[in-house]
């Protein structure tokens, strides 16, 4: 019998009666000796796990079948894991602690450079599609499924035939061994400095078709030459695919913020961390997401209200955080500099130390002009970083592209009215209306008046003053009387002129830390509801009143605190905030 029961009636013997019981054991003896007991779960319970009596020891065996097999996943490992380095080749790139896929890429990408020379010695490049499953079912019902989801295996060689001929005698042994099989319809042999003879006895040996430079290789352009804008057009496109579908949905601007961030900034972060995006590429990219962002779309080419530059400032300067593509990318490939000066033990970090670096200084070295465009790129950006951060970062013990993309962003004045918006508790599109008013980026008719656009620049609510940010908050009577409501609900007294002054009144009078947060979010509700009204009356021709618009506030005030407030939010400030 459980011990967690709130209630008996204290009798002995079968007339003892036990009420919300929590959790009831009973057996064949229980039953004999309580024969008029009774369980009655209500519906809102869980149902009984088990309705059967059964001895433990018809599981024992079970039991411990189970046990050695939790023994063996949490300690098996250990006997084994000492010698995975040592049998597994420097060249296979997967499922290695410590190994990145970009590896494969750089040192391919290193190779591939003196396939642009001709005259350059015989050499041979295959590209093998491994044969998986699904290369032999009907490709009309996969075609747009299956397309580009293998990883293709790259081999290199000499270019002559009898050398070729012992590779693939070597991949058939590796085939029959591993039962993986070469899909020769999608391989391709890429030859350099081998003349027409041998390049068809090389085809009719191995049954591959030839292939041209630039090729795909692990998701990335291998070109024997420096990144193009033309190599990163399957790049933009990804992210006008995604802003397409996007285009179809109603989608706020703090909605957009968040796609940004999350989406169309992270497409373009693999091929960031191994190239350095051609200018024009990055200027596409910015293009895109403005124009996402203010317009809903990727192709609009009107200028935003706050300048790109501006958004990619931090949120403490003023800005949204955006990514600022051209520094992130510096501080991406900066990694591999450092990986170099660190001397990591990684196929690609022993590549340019054999071929380049040798027994020169990493931190001054310079390379020469044979080098590939990849290795000059990454000399360029160790360059940019000494210039502002002196070499110490090669030599610092780990390397954080977040961190260093801190340092590289860092400058600039701070403004002393982020913390006002920047609220957890503040809802997402109140808090980028508030942002915008604090810029004085809001298109008010003064704003619009300035560019021919509107036939008047007076206020829509009281039409006795120019409409500026100034006038709209606080010195139009509808704006003040909103204001002075609010602030009586939150107990905030005496009177204050100008957006940036209330602010200050607000941080002055509210006590406590979470007392000062709901008043930074029943500020930015303000601001919201009053543009809200204001843009009724411009096209609706409908001012709401102002207890509509302070019933609106603290309907969206009290939903959204109520929904996330932390647990470590004191007794008494929940008192506090239930009694608003």
């Amino acid at each position: 019998m459980g011990r967690f029961y709130t209630w008996n009636n204290k009798q002995d013997g079968a007339d003892r009666v036990f009420s919300r019981i929590d959790r009831v054991l009973a057996n064949t003896k229980w039953g004999d000796r309580f024969e008029l007991a009774e369980a009655t779960f209500l519906p809102e319970d869980e149902k009984t796990i088990a309705a059967e009596y059964r001895k433990a020891k018809d599981n024992y065996l079970s039991y411990l079948k189970q046990t050695a097999k939790v023994h063996w996943l949490q300690n098996g490992d250990e006997n084994t894991k000492a010698f995975h380095q040592n049998i597994i080749s420097q060249n296979q790139g997967a499922f290695v602690a410590g190994r990145s896929i970009l590896h494969n890429v750089l040192v391919c990408q290193d190779i591939v450079k003196m396939y642009r020379n001709s005259q350059h010695v015989p050499c041979c490049l295959m590209k093998l599609d491994l044969q998986k499953a699904y290369d032999t079912v009907e490709w009309s019902f996969l075609e747009e499924v299956i397309i580009n989801l293998g990883f293709p295996l790259l081999m290199f060689c000499r270019g002559d035939p009898k050398v070729v001929s012992v590779m693939l005698e070597g991949f058939k042994h590796f085939s029959s061994t591993t039962g993986l099989q070469v899909n020769a319809s999608k391989s391709s042999i890429y030859c350099c400095g081998i003349s027409q003879e041998n390049k068809e006895e090389i085809s009719q040996m191995s049954g591959f078709k030839f292939g041209t430079l630039p090729f795909k290789y692990l998701g990335v352009p291998i070109s024997t030459g420096k990144l193009k804008s033309c190599d990163c057009e399957a790049l933009v496109e990804k992210m006008t695919v995604r802003i397409k579908i996007w285009s179809s949905r109603h989608i706020s601007f703090a909605g957009r913020i968040q796609l940004i961030n999350s989406v169309l900034m992270s497409i373009c972060v693999y091929w960031a961390q191994m190239f350095i995006f051609p200018k024009a590429v990055l200027k596409k990219i910015n293009a895109i997401c403005r124009s996402y962002l203010w317009y809903g779309s990727y192709d609009d080419s009107r200028p935003g209200a706050v300048a790109w530059d501006k958004l990619c400032w931090p949120k403490s300067h003023g800005g949204l955080g955006f990514r600022n593509l051209l520094l992130w990318n510096q501080a991406a490939v900066g990694k591999l500099a450092w990986a170099v000066a660190k001397k990591q033990d990684n196929l690609w970090v022993r590549w340019v130390h054999a071929v380049y670096v040798k027994r020169k200084e990493w931190s001054n070295f310079t390379p020469s002009t044979t080098a590939s465009w990849v290795v000059k790129y990454i000399c360029q950006v160790k360059h940019w970083c000494n210039l502002r951060l002196s070499t110490q970062w090669l030599s610092a013990p780990g390397y954080s592209i977040k961190g260093m993309y801190t340092k590289l962003i860092e400058g600039g004045v701070k403004v002393n009215w982020s913390t006002y918006i920047w609220n957890r508790l503040s809802i997402p599109k109140h808090r980028f209306i508030l942002w915008l008013a604090m810029h004085d980026k809001l298109k008010t008719k003064t704003r619009l008046f300035q560019f021919g656009i509107g036939a008047d620049n007076l206020c829509p609510i009281c039409g006795n003053a120019l409409e500026t940010r100034d006038h709209l908050f606080f010195e139009c009577f509808f704006s003040t009387n909103c204001r002075e409501m609010v602030s009586s609900w939150v107990r905030i007294h005496g009177c204050s002129l100008g957006l940036m002054s209330f602010l200050r009144k607000v941080q002055r009078c509210s006590k406590g830390d979470f007392k000062r947060k709901v008043a930074y979010v029943v500020v930015a509700s303000l601001i919201y509801h009053i543009w809200k009204a204001r843009n009724a009356s411009v096209w609706l021709q409908q001012v709401p009143s102002v207890a509509q618009v302070v019933l609106r506030i603290k309907a969206d005030v009290k939903c959204r605190i109520q929904n996330i407030i932390s647990a470590k939010v004191s007794t008494r400030d929940r008192d506090w905030f239930h009694s608003l």
